[in-house]
């Protein structure tokens, strides 16, 4: 008798143990899903990109601004392969102030699909990931 009561703990806890592993798995616990610093140069058709914004299609999508001197840094970059596009505040001010004007309209580049461009996001130290829009 014992060793049947012994049995069924035995299985309710093991049953009890793949539960909580398959939870851990679902949820992505310990899946190393962690953020890292991502900074690089903007190009698009191989001039320098001032002014708009990048965005890495992750899951939520990140975003960097695009300062003066044609660069991003991107503090909380999701690691792993992502799509990257361009997009800008659809201002009359803040598209003057993009160069190269001929980004502001091409589609191709604000369609994940279409840009062409994408970065792999590297655990660890600082990932220096150039955009080149062609």
């Amino acid at each position: 008798m014992t060793f049947t009561k012994l049995g069924v703990v035995s299985r309710s806890f093991a049953f009890g143990c793949g539960l909580l592993l398959l939870s851990l798995v679902v949820t992505g616990t310990g899946c190393g899903k962690t953020e890292t610093r991502a900074k690089g140069s903007v190009t698009y058709k191989g001039s320098t990109v001032k002014g708009g914004v990048v965005k890495f299609h992750s899951n939520p999508p990140r975003e960097a601004n695009i300062t003066p001197d044609g660069n991003y840094d991107m503090q909380k970059a999701p690691v792993g392969k992502w799509k990257v596009t361009f997009y800008f505040v659809d201002t009359p001010d803040a598209k003057k102030a993009i160069e190269p004007q001929s980004i502001v309209s091409d589609k191709n580049v604000q369609d994940p699909a279409k840009s062409g461009v994408e970065v792999e996001v590297k655990e660890g130290a600082v990932n220096d990931l150039p955009i080149a829009f062609k």
